[in-house]
């Protein structure tokens, strides 16, 4: 007996596509991740959507990135859907570790991503 095989699609009703996304799991779970920066370790929520991942610092929106030809890249603000969430601010009052989306950082948040992808449970998700 042989072992199925399933590949998951999403229909993008806006653009009239169907496409595989990331990874092949159309729905997932917010999640966060630990990165360091400056020698320290910095706690990041990322949201996963159908087209990107939001990252979330301090209850706001940081940015969004997503993979472009096996490469983390950025996504453009204006294409960026932050809903409920307000944009996050840097607040030089405050002393949280200042974080920005720059080439290093977007690969390092990226492969973060990628491993908590390969540790993820996906038996609870429903398609």
């Amino acid at each position: 007996m042989g072992i199925p095989l399933f590949i998951f699609f999403c229909f993008n009703y806006t653009q009239g596509k169907t496409k595989t996304l990331y990874h092949g799991f159309p729905y997932m779970e917010p999640f966060n991740i630990k990165i360091s920066i400056a020698d320290c370790q910095i706690t990041l929520t990322i949201l996963p959507t159908s087209d990107y991942y939001k990252i979330v610092y301090y209850g706001g929106i940081l940015g969004a990135i997503t993979v472009v030809n096996s490469h983390w890249e950025l996504v453009a603000p204006e294409n960026l859907e932050a809903g409920d969430l307000p944009p996050y601010h840097n607040n030089t009052d405050d002393h949280r570790v200042e974080i920005e989306l720059h080439h290093q950082n977007i690969q390092l948040i990226g492969e973060e991503i990628e491993k908590s992808h390969s540790i993820q449970d996906y038996s609870k998700t429903t398609f």
